[in-house]
């Protein structure tokens, strides 16, 4: 089987109680903005700040 490609997209299911869900889709609606748009976003700025903290870590050994 060949390897997909890495900008393939891929499905992220995360539990969460009902109200936070409708909580956010409200918020979300409100700003005219769109949950999986945010949640790339914040994945990408955890990874980030990972990314430094690991390379600071590093560098006091």
């Amino acid at each position: 089987m060949a390897d997909k490609h890495p900008t393939d997209p891929a499905l992220l299911q995360v539990r969460i109680p009902r109200s936070l869900r409708d909580e956010f889709m409200r918020s979300v609606k409100l700003e005219d903005d769109n949950a999986s748009r945010l949640v790339r976003q914040w994945i990408r700025e955890y990874l980030k700040e990972r990314a430094q903290t690991d390379m600071f870590e590093s560098e006091a050994r």
